[in-house]
């Protein structure tokens, strides 16, 4: 399914392989033909300078608008282009099998459905739902999966709701492994930062990454910007016993205050390469600031823009905690760095497995027709996005609580 591993070619911000400008010469022409009607720029609606990009998809069974980040207009560009080509390759998915779990595990390879996150309703496993079939990267075996955390068709009558749904693990690339590769550090990425949120305050206070010790220069650049513009960073070591570097980052506006003070922003960021990690972080703040700002996003509500109640409070006695605290040196973080993708997916795999889990099931959405490899991973036992409405904590992050 993934083929020969492929050599990287592109280092700046990001491990690719191709450039972000071939990537868009490539996959522009194609757009149309995937309902995007238009691809912009909005970096200049603020005022910190870091590179934002939108991608419109009018009819889209999710969200209509995508975004994306990066060092420079191409990256952002690219990012925006490629998110949504994902999510409409993710809205229709098959072929599908209908056929209740017990069925199925007679005579196939299945994932446990106790393993993945739980949704709003209890599995019934004498109930027949929609199957679709993946590759088992860590068994090398044929695997397959409830299609629910598969596709991203929210328009749907009946949403079965048995497990969490969303675009976490959804990526896509310039080869079927750097989408792998991709959804994989998302995967990781959403797990670290669940297990930081399940923490203690003074446990939090005590990943405090010391930005005087990043020594990145493109990362050294993202923070200079943002105190060019008066905006407060804060960075966090998500990184877990998986041993991929994560980090989690938030922002905030030093000047003025009152009603109309925008909120604290937050980005995260996951890589074998712990300056990419960071500089992924860095850049998702600004754009989850510029989503706000922008006011594009049909999944935001009024009440979004404002800190939730009592937020205040913990931002300050976090922060106190911090200033006491040892902080954690960029250095410190765990970091890899290979030449080719084949290689960073191998240690990727050699990490998860290591840290005991047993399956890492990928669904190749990719359509001939735009062959535009799209991924969709999905990894049993790893936390999801604590910010889902439905999200409830699992084993990891409940053991993680109980510290």
């Amino acid at each position: 399914m993934l083929g020969e591993g492929r050599r990287k070619t592109f280092r700046q911000g990001t491990h690719r392989a191709e450039a972000p400008a071939e990537t868009l010469a490539r996959v522009r022409p194609r757009a149309a033909a995937m309902g995007i009607t238009r691809l912009g720029n909005i970096t200049g609606l603020d005022r910190i300078g870091i590179p934002v990009a939108i991608a419109v998809r009018p009819n889209s069974r999710s969200v209509s608008v995508s975004q994306g980040k990066g060092l420079d207009l191409p990256q952002a560009m690219a990012s925006a282009l490629m998110e949504a080509c994902e999510g409409f390759h993710a809205e229709g998915i098959g072929p599908c099998r209908i056929a209740t779990y017990r069925s199925l595990v007679a005579s196939e390879n299945v994932v446990n459905p106790a393993t993945l996150c739980a949704g709003a309703r209890r599995f019934d496993p004498e109930r027949p739902i929609a199957w679709i079939e993946g590759c088992d990267l860590l068994r090398r075996e044929p695997c397959w999966v409830p299609a629910e955390v598969v596709h991203t068709d929210y328009t749907l009558p009946r949403p079965e709701e048995y497990f969490l749904a969303g675009s976490n693990g959804l990526a896509s690339g310039n080869h079927p492994i750097e989408a792998v590769n991709a959804a994989l550090c998302e995967l990781i990425e959403r797990d670290g930062v669940a297990l930081w949120a399940a923490r203690s305050i003074p446990e939090r206070a005590g990943c405090a990454v010391d930005l005087a010790s990043v020594d990145d220069p493109d990362c050294r650049a993202l923070l200079d910007r943002y105190e060019a513009a008066g905006i407060a960073v804060r960075v966090w070591n998500a990184t877990t016993d998986i041993g991929v570097a994560a980090f989690l980052c938030d922002i905030r506006d030093r000047a003025g205050g009152g009603p109309r003070r925008l909120r604290r922003f937050h980005g995260a960021g996951c890589h074998a390469d712990r300056s990419i990690a960071l500089a992924r972080a860095l850049t998702e703040a600004a754009q989850a600031r510029l989503t706000y700002i922008a006011g594009i996003r049909d999944d935001l509500l009024p009440a979004e823009y404002e800190e939730p109640a009592g937020a205040e409070i913990g931002d300050a006695l976090l922060d106190a905690l911090a200033r006491e605290a040892v902080p954690v040196g960029f250095g410190d973080v765990p970091h890899v760095v290979a030449d080719d993708l084949g290689d960073d997916l191998r240690w990727l795999l050699g990490r998860l497995k290591a840290a005991g889990f047993e399956r890492a099931v990928a669904v190749d959405l990719t359509r001939a027709e735009f062959g535009i490899p799209v991924m969709r991973l999905v990894v049993p036992g790893l936390e999801w996005d604590p910010h889902h409405p439905n999200y409830r904590p699992g084993p990891r992050a409940r053991a993680g609580a109980g510290r």
